[in-house]
C-alpha cells in the first residue's frame, strides 16, 4: 500500500522476502499513477505499489539500500516520453 506523508509517498514493498518501505515526491508519485490508471496517487495506492514491486521484481533489485533512489528514477523514466527515454539510456558515463 502506499501512503502520502506530507510532500513524499510512503510505498510499502517485499524485497528478498524483506518488508520495506520506499519514499518518493508525491508529484511524482501522481504523474505515474496518472500514466498508469488516470486517477492521482491518493486514490491509486495500491496501484502504485504494484508498479513499484513489479518494477523490483523485473529489474532484480535485491537490496533495501538505495531503493527510493531507483523506485524514483524507474518513475521518471516511466513518464517521460519515449524518446526523451531513448536518448538518456544511450548516454555514455
Amino acid at each position: 500500500m502506499a501512503t502520502q506523508k506530507g510532500i513524499s509517498t510512503i510505498i510499502h514493498l517485499k524485497i528478498d522476502g524483506k518488508r520495506t518501505t520506499a519514499s518518493i515526491d508525491t508529484t511524482l508519485a501522481d504523474l505515474v499513477c496518472l500514466k498508469l490508471d488516470n486517477k492521482l496517487s491518493n486514490n491509486a495506492g495500491s496501484t502504485l505499489t504494484r508498479w513499484a514491486q513489479n518494477i523490483c521484481e523485473t529489474h532484480e533489485i535485491r537490496s533495501t539500500i538505495g531503493i527510493s533512489a531507483s523506485i524514483r528514477m524507474q518513475a521518471l523514466l516511466f513518464i517521460c516520453d519515449d524518446t526523451t527515454r531513448a536518448r538518456w539510456m544511450s548516454i555514455d558515463d
